[in-house]
């Protein structure tokens, strides 16, 4: 049989429309899980156990979609003769180049489908925090060269423990490679995105608004993924003053991620770094 007679005899047995039918099913179901297994608290290997079971089906459909069909009568094996009146069959080369190209898209589909749960050396879960590039609305243009990116090694020193942030070098590249300018700003559904391919918990999207003198940042956590509201707050600060800045910043954010109520967190936020890690220590014991 020669390979046009192979794709031929493939699309009349509707191998290929089943391949197409069960990858379409296949994302389906496990974008589904990636979304669903987190909150019904099941465990994280569960999502790899749908992955590892969606892939492995693929070659097993297409073996059943070549040897049987489905007629009114019900399943039945495929017999189909070709013009010299033997059953078709698959050479030693084209069986070959039938495994090579399922191989290939288990492969590509491991790639694909397991993007959104991939993790990295930071790991993943709620613990970890992302900060994404701050927008900076100001006249002055080295307000927003000191903090847009800035931030990140602001924040990073306060993050370092439990929870931890993303380390900066590696936000800032998967970030780059997200806009296609550095001027542009992610909206927060991109955000929690880019997040969740880092493979954190929550992320963190802010504003700075004001001059070098006088600016007032606002944070938003939001929960990764669904990007539901964790809580938000404002701080004012100063270029002057990066280190109270980065103090408050990250009092904020360690409280809202606490559950503190919103009326406590600006007075948190003012508490001295080491007090506060005690305190909210102490809460969760």
């Amino acid at each position: 049989m020669k390979f046009s007679e192979l794709w031929r005899e493939l699309k009349d047995r509707r191998v290929v429309r089943v391949a197409i039918g069960y990858t379409v099913v296949a994302a389906v179901s496990v974008q589904a899980a990636d979304l669903t297994l987190e909150p019904l608290g099941l465990p994280a290997w569960t999502y790899t156990f749908v992955l590892v079971l969606a892939l492995a089906g693929f070659p097993v459909a297409l073996v059943l979609a070549w040897a049987f069909d489905v007629t009114p009568a019900g399943i039945e094996r495929v017999g189909g003769k070709d013009d010299s009146g033997t059953r078709p069959h698959l050479t030693r080369g084209q069986s070959v180049v039938m495994a090579f190209i399922a191989v290939a898209v288990i492969v590509a589909g491991w790639r694909l489908l397991g993007e959104p749960a991939r993790v990295g050396a930071e790991g993943i879960g709620s613990r970890l925090f992302a900060v994404v590039p701050f927008r900076v609305s100001s006249g002055e243009e080295s307000l927003r060269a000191m903090l847009r990116e800035g931030v990140l090694d602001i924040l990073s020193p306060y993050l370092s423990d439990d929870p931890r942030m993303l380390d900066p070098s590696v936000m800032l590249s998967a970030w780059r490679n997200t806009v296609d300018s550095e001027a542009e700003d992610l909206s927060e559904g991109q955000a929690v995105e880019l997040a969740r391919r880092l493979g954190a918990g929550r992320v963190i999207v802010g504003s700075f608004v004001g001059t070098a003198e006088s600016f007032t940042a606002s944070i938003r956590l939001l929960q990764v993924p669904g990007g539901d509201l964790v809580g938000d707050a404002t701080v004012e600060g100063s270029s002057d003053e990066l280190g109270a800045l980065a103090t408050r910043l990250s009092g904020a954010i360690l409280s809202l991620e606490a559950g503190e109520d919103p009326s406590r967190v600006e007075y948190l936020s003012q508490v001295p770094s080491a007090a506060l890690e005690a305190y909210l220590a102490g809460r969760r014991l």
